[in-house]
């Protein structure tokens, strides 16, 4: 019988070697020490937890660590979306949960593999070929021997994965109740200290202003128990809106609550939710609530991997179903997950079509998405509308080959019915929806496939197909073909493509990395898509294409510099005084140079270049942005602080920069950097010992030429916007 070498770590660097079996068996250790107490793995432990993929995340996500590939994740969907805050941090929380309850190499399944966001699918599954064809890994080092791993994903894996006897998820509950958990309690207050319009007591009471202060409170507290048990409550208030009086008598604005419970078990009862859950079905077709990706320089994370459901904890007032959920496991290949929902909506209330009904369901023109309640207006489209929402998802994992049915209804309270224009024509009207859908992945050697097909109302079709091709461990590609009708309608949906949402849209896309030499990779990619109807803001069928190059070179912990291209061509509209405005060319390029710089083990230094033009027709706009970052943190030492000092100059808001800011923890900003100003700053973290995290953010932009900043409610008189920001982290 084959023996495996039990793998060990060379102190004070990253290289593994064999360690012989006959020393393991008599239990002698060579002169090296173990490479969990050398000096290398302690600070990869306790300072190199850091991520490079899209939802990744280290020890209590200490954004001051976010490597810019992940950095990259955060801006493209700030971009994407025109937020400039992503509210979604449930991944980043649950590597956290990782770091302190570990993955068990021996038992943990594909989904709980795909949950660290660092792994392709042909790592997962090469690690589970492995352990099915060898047996237990009888240390953490041996998945070295793992072909589909290299040394740097190894590296990202070895704070959340152990080798135990021991099975994580209790099978009982009264024993998991009686077991030791972990508090978490946050409390986190921000406000932006010049008064705003809206924040101004109007002389005439009939016109619109903020109801509430400029003040914004989050808290939450959860309580779980390994990755077995999880417990907890959310609240929060947005800047404007009432606290506590009147238009809010409950104080916080949004409340969200949960309840799950977990097991290993081959057969009954598997995974249960109570309360508020997020759902997430193939590749996000007809139902994905989870963070996902969309074309990015990780060129190739283009396939929609999350768990199909799980607690609901960040202050996302959409995104998320309530009721119950829950997965049971009809044998060790099969299982079958089910949920019901039912939740309040806010909608944009319009005059019903039928008098009849119009005064106990009127008819809705779209439901929003801001979660927003400030204003008397935004008041009364809260909760004017009741969704509700039942599931199913029949999975079948045989070996490589995992498929799935699924399906989701929708119905709700009040008709739905968009406002008369082109590209509402397909939309979705009336009160409910059905969707169904069959989703797929299998490995097959260095080839993993994987795709969707779905349908709307025994209508319409969407189908998303895809492949990544590993050609050693040097090069890594992916293909992605997506055919989205027009007329195809689905709820709560993250698909792969130009929009989130899988309609009016065809294109291929094909991603690239490429690891040049030891310190050199290339990323890229280049998308041809098109619209056969017209779309918001383009009149006329459209098509485009994207494309992205990135060269890196990178010295491991000290040194990361990388050139970025990127050009977009499509057509769209022409401002124009006209209803229907023609359509020409317009072209978005954009350059990029990054520089990472380590001087010291406790101070980084960070400076980004962009420049960037916009052209239509016979008119071109241009702009630039300089940013210099600096990041102390030393190793033991309850301090740390971060800062930033940014110039920049654009002619017009189409060419924009969105650029990630260090946070307070579990908090992301992404502003936009646009007009010409300048931005600055700083954050400071303290840690008490065995007591709470402090943290402090002051941040101010200012405008020289500009003499308001902001529009309708949100203007402010004068030229500077200072915003202060301070949490309370407990966990004990």
């Amino acid at each position: 019988m084959a023996i495996r070498p039990n793998y060990l770590c060379i102190e004070g660097g990253g290289n593994f070697e064999p360690m012989n079996q006959n020393d393991l068996s008599n239990g002698k250790v060579p002169e090296r020490k173990r490479c969990s107490d050398s000096k290398y793995l302690c600070l990869l432990l306790m300072g190199w937890l850091w991520f490079t993929m899209p939802c990744g995340a280290f020890s209590q996500v200490d954004t001051s660590l976010v490597e810019p590939a992940a950095i990259d994740i955060l801006e493209e969907s700030a971009e994407a979306t025109l937020s400039e805050e992503i509210t979604d941090n449930t991944a980043f929380e649950q590597l956290d949960v990782f770091r302190r309850n570990k993955l068990d190499l021996n038992t943990a399944d594909a989904a709980e593999l795909s949950q660290l966001p660092f792994l392709t699918p042909l790592q997962i599954e090469g690690i589970l070929s492995y352990r099915q064809g060898l047996g237990p890994f009888i240390s953490i080092y041996e998945l070295q021997a793992v072909p589909e791993l290299d040394l740097s994903s190894i590296a990202l894996m070895l704070p959340f994965v152990e080798v135990s006897d021991d099975i994580n998820f209790s099978s009982s509950l009264q024993q998991l109740l009686s077991s030791k958990g972990d508090h978490v309690l946050i409390a986190r207050w921000s406000s932006v200290l010049e008064r705003a319009r809206g924040f101004e007591q109007p002389d005439d009471e009939s016109r619109s202003h903020y109801l509430g202060d400029p003040n914004r409170y989050y808290l939450r507290y959860r309580y779980n128990v390994g990755r077995s048990f999880s417990a907890g409550i959310t609240a929060e208030k947005d800047a404007g809106e009432p606290f506590f009086a009147e238009g809010n008598k409950q104080g916080f604005d949004f409340y969200s609550a949960h309840l799950e419970w977990k097991r290993s078990t081959q057969h009954g009862l598997k995974h249960i939710a109570i309360g508020d859950y997020e759902v997430n079905f193939g590749q996000g077709l007809i139902q994905f609530h989870g963070f996902s990706t969309g074309k990015s320089a990780l060129t190739t994370t283009v396939k929609r991997v999350a768990p199909v459901f799980k607690a609901h904890t960040s202050v996302n007032e959409i995104e998320f179903y309530r009721g119950l959920a829950l997965t049971w496991q009809l044998g060790p290949e099969l299982s079958l997950t089910g949920f019901a929902s039912r939740k309040k909506r806010d909608a944009n209330v319009v005059e019903a079509t039928d008098s009849l009904v119009a005064e106990e369901f009127p008819d809705i023109s779209s439901l929003q998405s801001s979660g927003l309640h400030r204003t008397a207006s935004e008041l009364a489209d809260k909760n004017s509308s009741t969704q509700t929402s039942l599931g199913f998802s029949l999975n079948l994992r045989h070996r490589k080959l995992q498929l799935a049915i699924n399906g989701v209804h929708h119905r709700l309270s009040n008709p739905l019915r968009p406002r008369e224009a082109l590209y509402n024509r397909y939309y979705f009207t009336g009160t409910r929806l059905f969707n169904m859908s069959a989703s797929y992945s299998w490995t097959f050697k260095n080839v993993h496939f994987f795709g969707e097909l779905a349908n709307a109302d025994f209508g319409a079709f969407a189908s998303l197909n895809g492949l990544l091709l590993s050609l050693g461990k040097g090069i890594e590609t992916a293909f992605v073909y997506r055919n989205y009708q027009k007329d195809f309608a689905s709820f709560s949906t993250r698909a792969f493509g130009e929009s989130r949402n899988p309609v009016n849209e065809s294109g291929l896309y094909f991603g690239a990395k490429l690891r040049l030499a030891s310190k050199w990779k290339l990323n890229l990619y280049n998308d041809l898509w098109s619209n056969e109807w017209p779309s918001f803001r383009n009149d006329a069928p459209a098509k485009g294409q994207e494309m992205l190059l990135r060269l890196t070179y990178e010295e491991r912990r000290r040194w990361l510099v990388y050139f970025q291209l990127k050009r977009e061509l499509k057509e769209s509209n022409v401002n124009s005084e006209l209803n229907t405005s023609p359509t020409l060319p317009k072209e978005t390029f954009q350059t990029r140079l990054h520089t990472s710089y380590k001087l010291t083990d406790w101070l980084e230094l960070r400076t980004r270049m962009d420049w960037g033009k916009v052209s239509q027709g016979s008119e071109t706009l241009s702009g630039i942005s300089i940013y210099q970052d600096f990041i102390y943190r030393k190793l033991g030492s309850p301090w740390s602080l971060s800062g930033r000092y940014a110039i920049f100059d654009t002619e017009d808001y189409d060419i924009r920069f969105y650029h990630y800011e260090n946070d307070v923890l579990y908090s992301f900003s992404i502003p936009a950097y646009f007009n010409a100003g300048i931005r600055y700053y700083l954050k400071l973290r303290y840690k008490i010992r065995y007591g709470p995290q402090l943290e402090l953010r002051f941040a101010r932009s200012t405008f020289p030429a500009l003499p308001s900043i902001g529009s309708s409610l949100d203007e402010i008189n004068g030229n500077t916007k200072t915003e202060v920001k301070c949490q309370l982290f407990w966990k004990f």
